[in-house]
């Protein structure tokens, strides 16, 4: 069942929560499961570094935290593609995971927006881990510069299964802490597991073939209603 609630959720374009004219804007915070936030060292990226060192308080801001060595949180997760490869199935979403469906679009445009940004955003250098990609390598990508809660992929033409080897999509994530505040208090305190590389790859004797993958941390992602698990769903 995990396993096709990940591919489903490969399937799917993110749809988050439009803020309604008129209507009281709602406080959103994170509590993350107990096991997921030491194994992911969320700590460490809630009390990190913020990309913009030079916010404007005195307004609205939004926030984007990394931690204080990015490289060292972040993770890939692996969804075995064999059982899903036919000509029905060629397009995917490669999606950003996070803990709670209510957060506001307005917001997560804002995030992305800082995450991207041309002088102090998200990059090889700031995290510290550079994919190697030879030219012309489709099955391989790296999203720094053009992050996003939900990208488009097409299914490689060429990639499909091989015999004595499992297909897989394997996708890096660098988690990011994200504050909204409209100048007076918190509204938002969300985690975002951003993707920033991903690869059609193959599993061979439990190995990927993607080297890129060495020296970061395997989580296999468990998906609770699409979401990742809240300490009250973990407690439920």
């Amino acid at each position: 069942m995990k396993k096709l609630t990940l591919v489903v959720m490969l399937l799917m374009c993110i749809v988050l929560v439009s803020c309604g004219g008129g209507e009281a804007r709602k406080v959103v915070y994170d509590t993350p499961a107990e096991d997921i936030s030491t194994d992911l060292k969320l700590e460490t990226v809630s009390g990190g570094v913020s990309l913009n060192t030079s916010i404007d308080k005195s307004k609205a801001y939004s926030d984007v935290k990394i931690a204080s060595n990015p490289k060292s949180t972040l993770f890939y997760n692996v969804v075995e593609l064999d059982d899903y490869l036919n000509n029905r199935l060629n397009r995917f979403q490669v999606n950003a995971l996070f803990f709670n469906a209510s957060i506001y679009s307005a917001d997560a445009t804002s995030f992305v927006g800082e995450m991207n940004h041309s002088e102090y955003g998200i990059t090889n250098e700031k995290v510290g881990q550079t994919f190697s990609i030879s030219e012309g390598d489709l099955l391989k990508k790296s999203l720094y510069g053009s992050l996003s809660v939900s990208t488009s992929v097409n299914l490689p033409e060429g990639y499909g299964k091989v015999e004595g080897k499992k297909a897989v999509l394997a996708i890096a994530y660098l988690p990011t802490y994200c504050i909204y505040n409209d100048g007076t208090q918190d509204y938002t305190r969300v985690f975002f597991m951003m993707p920033v590389y991903f690869s059609f790859t193959y599993l061979s004797n439990e190995v990927l073939e993607d080297t890129n993958f060495s020296d970061i941390y395997n989580y296999q992602v468990t998906l609770v209603n699409g979401v990742l698990p809240s300490a009250s769903a973990a407690n439920a």
